[in-house]
């Protein structure tokens, strides 16, 4: 019972790494090229 439990909360969590990882390395992505710019602007 409590094994399916876990192997579900991991599959979840694998799930939403997957899912956020890539939307995260974006954001890091645009927020450094935005510092960049507005480095460049002041």
């Amino acid at each position: 019972m409590f094994k399916i439990v876990l192997s579900q909360i991991n599959a979840k969590s694998m799930w939403i790494s997957g899912f956020f990882k890539p939307f995260l390395k974006g954001c890091l992505r645009e927020f450094k090229k935005n510092k960049r710019e507005s480095v460049l602007l002041y």
